[in-house]
């Protein structure tokens, strides 16, 4: 195993207990987006000091905002899908890149947007 994919498993599975913690509703979006980001940050910040390791920090920063999206993401639609409010019937969003944005504002601005 190189480093890189230590560095790489430690904050997949940082971010995996995290949206653990917001699907059990112990965080909210902003703050999942927030702690997120952080340890990405602090992820690529590791690698830029650390030329040795070899890898470009892009491309580990990319790899881990995409999973963390795709965990919140998936999250969202389990918990629209046991909504006890929501009618059966009801068809799926009409404006799905809704929740992409919403994700993408949290994790580069840190606020909801207005």
């Amino acid at each position: 195993m190189q480093c890189i994919d230590a560095v790489e498993g430690v904050l997949k599975g940082t971010i995996s207990g995290m949206a653990q913690r917001y699907a059990d509703g112990e965080v909210d979006d902003l703050e999942f987006a927030r702690i997120v980001r952080t340890a990405v940050d602090c992820a690529v910040k590791f690698l830029e000091e650390n030329k040795e390791i070899g890898t470009q920090p892009q491309i580990l920063e990319k790899v881990l905002f995409d999973w963390a999206k795709s965990a919140w993401l998936k999250i969202l639609a389990q918990k629209a899908a046991n909504d006890p409010t929501r009618p059966k019937d009801m068809a799926p969003a009409q404006d799905e890149g809704h929740e992409d944005y919403l994700f993408d504002y949290l994790y580069r601005r840190g606020l909801y947007p207005e």
